[in-house]
């Protein structure tokens, strides 16, 4: 039974606006709510993950909002560690896959990694594991930890025809944007999406295929547009060494 594609996200509200930063803190000045439909036009988990100063975190802010639901004001710091553990599980996805290609190469520097930063993983691996089955194992407990407490209800599914065979699904209730983030992230491993990182401008994205080198179209021509001018630029440099030398 496949139940991760099938779990939709119940619709709830959410704060974002006007943000600032100060003295490491990320605030909301002014708010406004808007509903989770706003998300669907947009990867949270992308844009999350290309926050890495107080500049990308307050537009995030005004975007999206704040992780949490408890306060008006959140910590930079814990916005990159969290940025952090996202880009760690999505490498330990990334070499567990490559694994099971048959390229075995990365998995046991990333594994190293996630040891080295949570010395608590050693005590639950078992004696005679392979690389594999440790990183299934760190997968799974990273993923369920930050799962633990979005809810499972059975909800009406709005979106099939009349007289579809099933009325009904689960829907996930996550209570926070964090939530929101973690769950998609889940979702895209459970449907064996790939992460990518932009070879041009380095953003994260997600591909189906293994070859998808950019994460847009834009990507793309200015990459070509690049080596066009890279080549014209070598062939006069060949032209003039050969006029030179005559």
């Amino acid at each position: 039974m496949r139940l991760a594609s099938e779990v939709a996200t119940v619709e709830l509200g959410w704060a974002r606006g006007s943000a600032c930063f100060e003295d490491g803190w990320i605030s909301l000045e002014q708010s406004e709510f808007y509903t989770v439909s706003v998300l669907d036009t947009e990867s949270v988990l992308l844009a999350f993950l290309r926050v890495g100063d107080a500049d990308t975190a307050v537009a995030f802010a005004e975007r999206f909002g704040l992780l949490q639901n408890r306060a008006d004001r959140e910590l930079l710091s814990n916005w990159l560690l969290e940025v952090m553990t996202l880009n760690l599980t999505i490498a330990l996805y990334a070499a567990l896959e490559d694994a099971r290609a048959g390229d075995v190469s990365t998995l046991p520097a990333v594994l190293a990694m996630h040891r080295k930063l949570s010395p608590r993983i050693a005590d639950l691996e078992q004696p005679g594991e392979t690389d594999v089955q440790s990183a299934d194992l760190l997968m799974t407990g990273w993923l369920n930890t930050r799962l633990r407490d979005i809810a499972l209800l059975v909800i009406p599914n709005d979106v099939l025809p009349p007289g579809a065979p099933m009325p009904f699904v689960f829907g996930a209730v996550p209570n926070t944007l964090l939530d929101v983030i973690w769950l998609e992230l889940a979702r895209s491993i459970t449907a064996h999406d790939r992460m990518r990182y932009c070879a041009l401008c380095g953003k994260p994205f997600f591909t189906k295929g293994t070859r998808a080198r950019f994460c847009s179209a834009s990507c793309a021509n200015r990459d070509r547009q690049r080596r066009f001018v890279a080549r014209k630029k070598a062939q006069r440099v060949t032209t003039t060494s050969d006029v030179d030398a005559g």
